[in-house]
């Protein structure tokens, strides 16, 4: 964790939930992007199915994973390296 600023700790953190995310649904965002590639407007109604696969997929994953945890695990990080360094002076 180092000596990151609160901004750059919030970055990471949304970041890691983002990617998170993001891998257990790969494969309905891959779909959905195959069938809106190229397409415009009509987008909207040629990728309605994908599109609501992909989106329930992403509310179920953010449902599962908990970004108060990933806050919860980065804090006992710092924790840790804190009281390394604690016990190294």
């Amino acid at each position: 964790m180092g000596n990151k600023s609160a901004i750059e700790e919030e970055f990471e953190i949304r970041s890691i939930y983002q990617k998170e995310v993001k891998k257990n649904c790969q494969k309905e965002i891959e779909d959905f992007v195959q069938c809106a590639t190229g397409r415009t407007v009509s987008v909207l109604w040629k990728c309605r199915q994908q599109s609501r696969v992909m989106n329930g997929c992403l509310q179920k994953t953010i449902d599962q994973t908990s970004e108060w945890r990933l806050r919860s695990h980065q804090e006992g990080e710092k924790q840790k390296a804190f009281q390394g360094q604690i016990e190294k002076e």
